[in-house]
């Protein structure tokens, strides 16, 4: 038996609709399917900031990058990467001057 979230009526387990008030209910695999597609958009935003990285641009690295920390702060890789990017602009392979845009954050 599976309880309606709407009317709080019995259903089986197999009913795609509440019998009572027509509530439709969503499998769990769908469910599933979105929260799978929200972490391929993380993983494909990193990876986007990763090419970037690779390819000199840091301030367009960092920008996706600081997207994917804002909706995923525990994201491991993007924020090793940010990381990354901010020190070697420290160590000048990148500064404000040859990089348009670019705002270079001292730590307090």
């Amino acid at each position: 038996m599976k309880i309606c979230p709407k009317c709080q009526s019995k259903n089986e387990v197999i009913d795609n609709f509440c019998g009572t008030c027509g509530f439709k209910f969503i499998a769990f695999s769908q469910g599933m399917g979105l929260t799978q597609k929200e972490l391929k958009a993380v993983d494909i935003k990193t990876n986007l900031g990763l090419v970037y990285f690779n390819m000199g641009k840091y301030e367009a690295a960092l920008e996706v990058l600081e997207k994917v920390l804002e909706t995923s702060p525990d994201n491991m890789m993007a924020m090793s990467l940010k990381n990354r990017i901010l020190r070697e602009i420290e160590n000048g392979k990148r500064t404000e001057e040859n990089v348009p845009g670019l705002s270079i954050r001292k730590p307090a």
